[in-house]
This record gives structure tokens, sequence and C-alpha cells, in this order.
């Protein structure tokens, strides 16, 4: 077997968490990794504090980035030649649906953008 990960990588991920991540405040926790964007390699992650203080792996653990990834899939639609006023039926579980229990219409990405929805 053999690892991509690197003791550089795994250092630089550690310090850009703690650079960033608030301090005096020990429910949050903080995770990330870092990909080589060309081969998909990881490189290096962060998974959480002193395993001693807690034992979780949030890398792993953390929660869905929901609207947050919004953005990068907008830009890589326009890149791949959709239109803002593209619609994409979502097979998400969270959709929702009308009161008789059919699933809304599909938005057009930009609405989409504005909207909690992932539908």
């Amino acid at each position: 077997m053999q690892t991509t990960l690197t003791p550089q990588a795994m250092k630089a991920v550690e310090d850009g968490i703690n650079a960033v991540k608030p301090q005096g405040k020990p429910d949050l926790h903080a995770a990330a990794a870092s990909v080589d964007v060309k081969t998909g390699r990881l490189l290096g992650f962060y998974a959480g504090q002193d395993y001693l203080k807690s034992q979780l792996n949030w890398a792993l653990l953390g929660g869905q980035p929901g609207s947050t990834f919004k953005p990068f899939a907008l830009a890589a639609g326009l890149t791949d030649g959709f239109s803002l006023k593209d619609t994409f039926a979502g097979n998400s579980p969270w959709c929702s649906k009308t009161v008789s229990g059919s699933r809304m219409k599909a938005p057009a990405m930009a609405r989409a953008m504005a909207r909690r929805s992932p539908c």
C-alpha cells in the first residue's frame, strides 16, 4: 500500500485550521483535507483536536456542506455551458413536496442558489 499523505501537507492543514479557528469555542470542531485537484490524491488532512480530548475523527463525522457547496456547483455548471435559467430535477430526500405529496417543480439555477432547498 502506498500513501499519498506527506508530513508537510499534514502540518500545513493543521496550521491552516489553527490560523482561522476562533479561540475559546470548545464546541466548534474543525476539520479539513488537502487534495491534489489534478490527481485526486489526498495529501493531508486534519481530523480534530488532541485525540485525548476527543476520540472522534471530525474529518469523517463533520456535517454536510449544504448550501456552502452551491457556488462551486453553479460555477461548474456555467463552465460546462449551462445557463442560469436551466433547471435540474433533484433526487434528494430533502426536496420540498407540495401538499399533495408530489415533488415541487425544479427551480432555475439562479433561483436555486437563493433557496435553502437542495432541489
